[in-house]
């Protein structure tokens, strides 16, 4: 078992019969060129189908009274490559060492897809080796903080939009949004970011990139409007 093997079964609380399924999750095709069966590719495939299970028994389970449409478009904004980056991220995977050096290889243009990627590989070979309860405890887990952003009365469009839509139609003004602090490694930043409209702040979030923190912040925003009576967008006088 390789040290990056090990220290991801430590960080998912996992104990593998076949770790080897892990060395696999984790090789970009790059890697080993004569030997394409052992990369990520063919776990991608099955991650892929085990993610979306998932995450559509998750939405199916908690928004009982939410159209097929309306899950399966919140189903795509979780299940997309920029979400599922940042889960890897979350967990770790940057930093693995056959992923680092595929990074170096490809370039930062490839870090989003290749993330999202090893993540779907990493999740079908959990699922092979430890069956489908397993593999969705470690999705829903890693998918914690892009889950937070839904709630039965928010439609899952970008969360900034409706926010200056909201502030637009109400107040006639837009939000504004800061970055308060950046923490975290190169490779794993958190940013935390503000958003006030009319000088007060109303909600704040933290994220791997500066959008998903504005992002988050937005949410909150819109949540804490709706707490304080704010939602209806019928304009003031």
């Amino acid at each position: 078992m390789t040290t990056s093997v090990a220290s991801l079964l430590e960080k998912l609380r996992l104990t593998l019969r076949r770790p080897e399924l892990l060395e696999a999750a984790l090789t970009h095709p790059s890697l080993v060129p004569d030997r394409p069966l052992m990369s990520y590719e063919r776990l991608e495939f099955l991650g892929d189908a085990v993610v979306g299970i998932a995450v559509s028994e998750y939405l199916y389970r908690k928004f009982s009274g939410v159209s097929e449409g309306e899950l399966a478009r919140r189903r795509a904004t979780l299940v997309s490559r920029e979400v599922l980056a940042e889960a890897a991220r979350a967990m770790g995977l940057y930093d693995m060492d056959p992923v680092r050096r595929a990074m170096d290889q490809l370039g930062t243009r490839a870090e989003r897809s290749v993330l999202a990627a090893v993540y779907e590989a990493v999740i079908g070979a959990i699922f092979l080796d430890s069956g489908y309860r397993t593999a969705r405890r470690v999705v829903n887990a890693s998918l914690a903080d892009a889950y937070k952003t839904l709630d039965d009365r928010t439609v899952l469009d970008d969360p900034k939009t409706r926010l200056q839509q909201l502030t637009q139609a109400k107040w006639h003004v837009l939000p504004e949004y800061r970055v308060e602090r950046a923490e975290g490694t190169d490779h794993q930043p958190v940013f935390t970011a503000s958003v006030s409209v009319r000088g007060k702040i109303f909600g704040r979030g933290h994220g791997a990139s500066k959008k998903r923190a504005q992002q988050l912040a937005a949410a909150r925003a819109l949540e804490s409007m709706q707490e304080e009576g704010l939602e209806d967008e019928r304009t003031e006088g």
